[in-house]
């Protein structure tokens, strides 16, 4: 028992230990991805809710609010190192490397020696090095990385009770699963569906659980959805910030191949696949080719789970079947909603790669290291792994340009305006808060407010200056501009911006 007792602090302080290592190696790679207004809008979130506004009272988000699991992250970060651009890399980075720790805890939790070894270095050298746009979705946020890793601790912990069930196992579920659901209704799909379907697996296995012991984690889940949509009634009830609905509906026939395609390219994205179109012998074509043997790993071992879930096999459990169950779930609720809209969407696949690095580390590494050269083989793949990882550490990344922008405002005494959404929120974060940039949109009459990631709140200020750019989104431009607001008494142009600029407030046209 002691020793036990030992061995568990031991792990622990490595488990600390590799944390900050990783929180250090990702917040520095997150330097080098730009950054815009989603990744800007949480930090205004979580300054909020620091300074009093518990509830986000005024404030509309998206249905994927991410009030109750990344928040938590951006308000302690922010409260110690400030709510300044640095908080968009601060905190991301800190929730990844939480994800990959637990990533690597759940892969060795029941191995020792050599197989504990192997099953610590695949999912490190999978989800650990993230390439491509594992990494641009992983390391800026919100973007789902949270949720991933609330649901593989209710995975860990349901998979424990599955063996000995016990109250205090259930209720950290229960919060889990409500928190998830109430912060990112994504967390259904990859947590909650598999978690019932698997249960419901055990119903024709009762020698595996028995039925008394499966009703309680069948009802575990329930209860937390129960939780999570009072929690919401009550919520709101109090003042709290509205949320956008998500509109998710079933993709239309026409555009279902258009679903798959996009699935395929971001699968191939998640996995650092980068070759295509480069010359053979470049570096971006070796190291696609490199991560794809990577890919060709995870798909060989989702089809080897499938055969020993068949065949009863015992390195399928219950956490085993649930990551299993949720990749495919996840892989097919992509390709058959309307929520894939572009490259950027393959987001929503992430749980592909991080749920398929554990399930290889806990169904397929003991195999690799009884193998002659398999732990020495699997030392030397990270090796040269860690040789494409490396160089995206030492790239000095040019400052953004909503910094300059943001320069420019407080260097002409501008300090409240307004922009398309994408040039609003990035540089009220980017200058500090030194400028006060509100996002807006034209609605076919008029220059309106654009309550996404804003609050109402906002728009009270007197305002000298609007932002546009060529991109034109929201159609935010001069000929609406000026059809809001009047002339402006000049337009300057700043690197790609165009910045309209009133003596007078143009704030009462605004809301009138």
């Amino acid at each position: 028992m002691r020793l036990s007792a030992k061995n568990d602090l031991r792990r622990l302080v490595i488990a600390v230990a590799m944390l900050v290592v990783l929180g250090y190696v990702y917040d520095k790679l997150s330097w080098t991805i730009p950054v815009n207004s989603d990744n800007a809008s949480p930090v205004l979130e979580a300054y909020s809710i620091v300074h009093g506004n518990f509830l986000l009272h005024g404030w509309t988000t998206s249905a994927d609010n991410y009030y109750t699991i990344d928040y938590f992250f951006y308000e302690v970060i922010g409260a110690v190192s400030g709510f300044g651009p640095a908080l968009m890399h601060h905190a991301p980075a800190a929730i990844y490397a939480a994800l990959v720790t637990m990533v690597l805890w759940v892969s060795q939790s029941r191995l020792a020696g050599v197989e504990r070894y192997t099953a610590v270095m695949i999912p490190l050298i999978i989800v650990g090095m993230p390439a491509g746009l594992m990494a641009d979705v992983s390391l800026l946020g919100p973007y789902h990385t949270a949720t991933m890793l609330f649901m593989l601790v209710s995975f860990y912990e349901m998979d424990r009770c599955t063996k000995n069930t016990r109250i205090r196992d259930l209720l950290l579920v229960v919060l889990l699963l409500a928190f998830s659901v109430f912060g990112d209704p994504f967390s259904i799909w990859i947590g909650v569906v598999p978690m019932l379907l698997v249960l419901s697996t055990y119903l024709r296995q009762p020698n595996r659980v028995p039925l008394r012991q499966l009703a309680y984690l069948i009802g575990t889940v329930v209860l937390a959805m129960m939780v999570a949509t009072i929690g919401a009634r009550i919520f709101h009830g109090l003042g709290g910030m509205s949320f956008d609905p998500l509109n998710a509906a079933f993709v239309t026939l026409a555009a279902l191949p258009g679903n798959i395609w996009l699935g395929i390219q971001g699968i191939l994205g998640l996995f650092g696949l980068s070759f295509f179109g480069a010359p053979p012998a470049s570096e971006q074509a070796v190291s696609g080719l490199w991560h794809a043997t990577q890919l060709a790993f995870v798909c060989a071992t989702v089809v080897g789970s499938l055969r020993y879930w068949r065949v009863r096999d015992q390195r399928m459990g219950f956490l085993e079947r649930a990551l299993l169950t949720s990749m495919v779930i996840d892989l097919l609720a992509y390709i058959f909603s309307n929520q894939p809209v572009n490259i950027w969407t393959s987001r929503y696949l992430a749980p592909i790669v991080v749920f398929g690095a554990v399930l290889a580390a806990r169904t397929v590494a003991p195999a690799i290291a009884r193998a002659r050269w398999g732990a020495a083989g699997v030392t030397v793949y990270a090796l040269i792994s860690l040789v494409f990882f490396l160089p995206g550490l030492l790239v000095t990344p040019p400052p953004p340009p909503q910094a300059q922008l943001g320069a420019w405002l407080v260097a002409h005494n501008l300090h409240v305006g307004y922009a398309g959404y994408w040039n609003s929120n990035i540089v009220t974060v980017e200058t500090g808060g030194d400028v006060a940039v509100r996002p807006v949109l034209f609605n076919g009459g008029k220059i309106t407010p654009f309550l996404w990631n804003s609050s109402i709140s906002w728009y009270g200020r007197p305002a000298h200056f609007v932002v546009y750019d060529s991109s034109n989104w929201g159609d935010v431009n001069l000929g609406t501009i000026e059809q809001t607001f009047g002339k402006p008494n000049r337009v300057a142009q700043v690197g790609s911006y165009y910045v309209a600029v009133w003596k007078r407030s143009i704030t009462a046209a605004l809301n009138t």
